[in-house]
């Protein structure tokens, strides 16, 4: 996915506005009113391909489906059952450790931190500091203290007693709109159950489960967005970065909150407009990638749909 440099939106904005020499007051009502396209353009469709996580396996507890959970999805693996659902399993070597479970609950392989060879490994069987290392990573992003909530690299990883070809190790991520919820993996070789939901305070609500000893299911999600912490005036935040299909929009849309604050209300009516143009053309595009797949079709059929409920 492309970004575009926070100064470039200062810089955009400033541009518009025919000034740069906003006072520390308006600075601070640019980035509120960012912010606030930036949500408005986040929750108009479910279908941004940024934020868009398809099947991914969750934890399941008396049938519910917590927003947020530490844990990690592996896949891509050479080696047999390295693939699956890293739940947090305590800590190794001070740092939080991850451990994936077969049927019969089972330890089969763990995720933990090398601690002094500052790398991430995965390991047969429970948390060890004995085990060999069948996939290493050495781009340590989290310190020996973080016992919760650890960062790993996505990629980078390396192949070390295991088979090639090394896994992609994601972070789970917190669920903004829960979209789907399968039995197995789906959209892979063969059809699975899909089930019917309901969401509340304390995440997704399964319904009428196959199994009521499942413990897992693979969820379709919208993950969580990330605001604007401030705007780059003068280019000292570096990488920090903007979403690129929300970038004109959040120029223009920005510059319009802008001039109607300044009482230029009809130049703002204009701006809007033409601002309302651009977040169309992203949809657009969006909703073109999204027709031509099926991540979001969903079809009942006699074999993918659960019992009726009263």
């Amino acid at each position: 996915m492309q970004s575009k440099a926070n100064k470039d939106l200062y810089d955009t904005i400033s541009a518009l506005s025919g000034t740069a020499d906003f006072t520390t007051t308006e600075k601070s009502w640019l980035l509120s009113l960012a912010n606030r396209r930036l949500r408005e353009a986040f929750i108009t469709t479910d279908i941004w391909p940024r934020y868009l996580v398809a099947y991914e396996p969750r934890t399941m507890k008396n049938q519910v489906v917590p927003v947020t959970e530490d844990g990690f999805y592996i896949f891509g693996a050479g080696t047999d059952d390295v693939d699956g659902l890293y739940v947090l399993n305590g800590t190794q070597n001070s740092s939080a450790a991850y451990t994936v479970y077969d049927s019969a609950s089972t330890a089969l392989h763990s995720l933990i931190y090398s601690g002094a060879g500052t790398t991430w490994n995965i390991i047969s069987g429970v948390p060890s500091s004995g085990n060999a290392a069948l996939y290493t990573n050495t781009v340590a992003t989290n310190s020996t203290t973080d016992t919760t909530e650890a960062t790993v690299d996505e990629n980078g990883w390396t192949v070390g007693t295991g088979v090639a070809n090394a896994p992609i190790v994601r972070n789970l991520s917190p669920v903004d709109t829960f979209l789907r919820v399968h039995r197995e993996r789906p959209f892979y070789n063969r059809s699975t159950t899909e089930y019917d939901y309901s969401v509340h305070s304390d995440g997704l609500h399964v319904l009428s489960v196959a199994d009521t000893s499942q413990s897992a299911v693979w969820l379709t999600y919208k993950k969580r967005y990330t605001e604007l912490t401030t705007l780059d005036s003068d280019g000292a935040l570096g990488s920090t970065e903007v979403p690129l299909e929300f970038f004109d929009w959040l120029v223009h849309a920005t510059f319009a909150d802008f001039l109607r604050l300044d009482g230029q209300t009809s130049k703002a009516v204009i701006e809007e407009s033409f601002a309302k143009g651009l977040l169309e053309n992203e949809i657009e595009v969006a909703e073109r990638v999204s027709n031509n797949n099926t991540v979001l079709q969903r079809i009942r059929t006699h074999t993918s749909q659960q019992a009726r409920h009263r």
